[in-house]
């Protein structure tokens, strides 16, 4: 269930790379940056999905925590280098919570 909502939510942020003036547009679909973006976005997911959990469902919670990973990447502007340390760096917090979690996200180890 957890990759299949990440999944949506990459689409969700599929059109902002056809939007003129935006960072993503700039990079273009099919790009390195791109792929690593999708995958950041799925891993953000499990994540954001493990908090929302934790903190007794509370969107407020998912919400801050999206702003804050906004504010972040766009203070630091990152290359496609960057971005791909960004995207191993997610995948493991995914990882850890899915193995540590046990049972949590429907999950089961």
């Amino acid at each position: 269930m957890l990759f299949r909502s990440g999944a949506v939510w990459a689409l969700w942020h599929l059109p902002l790379f056809f939007f003129p003036g935006t960072v993503h547009a700039q990079v273009g679909a099919g790009s390195a940056w791109f792929m690593l973006f999708l995958g950041q976005v799925v891993a953000m997911s499990v994540v954001m999905a493990w908090l929302f959990d934790r903190t007794h469902r509370s969107t407020l919670g998912a919400i801050l925590f999206h702003f804050a990973a906004n504010l972040a990447y766009g203070l630091a502007a990152l290359d496609v280098d960057g971005q791909r340390v960004a995207t191993g760096l997610w995948v493991v917090a995914a990882g850890v919570l899915l193995v540590g979690a046990r049972g949590w996200g429907g999950y089961r180890k």
